[in-house]
C-alpha cells in the first residue's frame, strides 16, 4: 500500500508541475490548481501509508471488549533448534549466571574432567558420619 501510494504521490506531482508549467492563460489556472490539490492529496496519502506502515503488531491488533479489557499482539524475539555442539558459547559468556557456570563445573568433575583451564579442580576430603 506504501509503494503504491508513493507512486500515486509522484504521479499526481508531475501532473501538477506539467500542468503549471504549461500556463498560458487564465483559463488554464484552473486545472492547474486541481492538479496542485490531487498532488497534496496523494502527498497526504503517502504520509498516512507510511506511518501505517511504521505501526508494530500491537497498535494493528489493538481491540476492546464491552467491559473495558484490551487485547493486543506483543511482539518478542523466540528461538528453537538449539544444537549443544555448534552453539557460540564464548557470545553466551557474559549472559551465564555464576550458579550455571558451576553447576557446569561439577558435572565437568563428575564426568571424569580433571584439567580445565578457569578452574583449580582438586581432590578434597570430607568426614563422613554414619
Amino acid at each position: 500500500e506504501e509503494r503504491r501510494a508513493r507512486e500515486e504521490a509522484e504521479r499526481a506531482r508531475k501532473v501538477a508541475e506539467a500542468r503549471a508549467s504549461a500556463l498560458a492563460a487564465e483559463t488554464d489556472l484552473n486545472p492547474a490548481i486541481e492538479a496542485e490539490r490531487e498532488a497534496e492529496q496523494a502527498a497526504a496519502d503517502l504520509a498516512r501509508a507510511e506511518r501505517e506502515t511504521r505501526a508494530n503488531a500491537a497498535e494493528l491488533s489493538r481491540t476492546r471488549s464491552d467491559k473495558g479489557a484490551v487485547a493486543s499482539l506483543r511482539t518478542f524475539w523466540d528461538f528453537d533448534g538449539l544444537d549443544r555442539d555448534t552453539i557460540d558459547l564464548e557470545k553466551l559468556r557474559h549472559h551465564l549466571p555464576q550458579v550455571a557456570l558451576e553447576s557446569a563445573v561439577r558435572s565437568f568433575v563428575k564426568a571424569g574432567g580433571r584439567k580445565l583451564d578457569g578452574a583449580h579442580i582438586f581432590e578434597n576430603t570430607a568426614t563422613v558420619v554414619r
